[in-house]
């Protein structure tokens, strides 16, 4: 791993400032910089669901969804993301060829990251390599800077999503008073017509039934 001083993950906050078309895109940028600073084939990143609490896959780089004991459900999920998420350090697995006799790994280096804001979880993000050694104990430092910095990534978005639901809910707010003042402004229209109406006839009627 790069030295922090040369992180380029420190132009996070220009990327996060930039207005992007979609999330997807956001995340491509966002991905495409941890890659210049820390190497790995595959990564997935999974973010709690606001309502059920669950995590889910919200973007993945390669064609494999990088996780491990999919199989095994926790509180937060499937899979050892689901356990991560309880954790507050990256879990890092220099070597897994021999932690599943029978099975193929597609990734044999493994980094987990609980990505938290103080006392709140939003996700977790993992990293795969095909190669064995690749993510080391002694880089748990680098990759605590690293969930920090992503943190503030998914901090930022889970905001910004807050941000579009209440300013959709607003705009149809501000919808239907429109809708419900002009439905007034037509009532007072009609009853102001009525009066009219009715002070019109009166006037007519009067000098009429005194004809009469």
């Amino acid at each position: 791993m790069e030295n922090s001083k040369n992180n380029p993950l420190t132009t996070l906050a220009v990327i996060l400032q930039k207005s992007w078309e979609s999330d997807h895109h956001l995340f491509v940028a966002l991905f495409d910089l941890l890659l210049s600073a820390v190497p790995f084939e595959c990564a997935t990143l999974f973010l709690k669901h606001p309502i059920s609490g669950v995590l889910e896959k919200k973007f993945q780089v390669g064609d494999t969804v990088v996780d491990l004991i999919r199989e095994v459900s926790f509180e937060n999920g499937p899979g050892l993301s689901g356990w991560v998420a309880n954790q507050k350090n990256p879990v890092i697995l220099s070597s897994l060829k021999k932690s599943r006799p029978g099975q193929t790994n597609l990734f044999n280096s493994f980094v987990s990251l609980p990505l938290w804001a103080g006392e709140h979880l939003l996700g977790v993000m993992n990293l795969g390599h095909s190669r064995e050694g690749i993510y080391l104990e002694d880089d748990i430092q680098g990759f605590t800077r690293i969930a920090n910095q992503f943190s503030v990534a998914a901090e930022q978005l889970f905001l910004r999503k807050k941000l579009q639901t209440r300013n959709r809910e607003l705009q149809t707010s501000l919808k239907k008073l429109r809708t419900t003042q002009a439905q007034l402004v037509e009532s007072e229209r009609m009853a102001a017509i009525g009066e009219i109406t009715v002070t019109v006839n009166h006037q007519l009627n009067h000098p009429l039934t005194s004809l009469i």
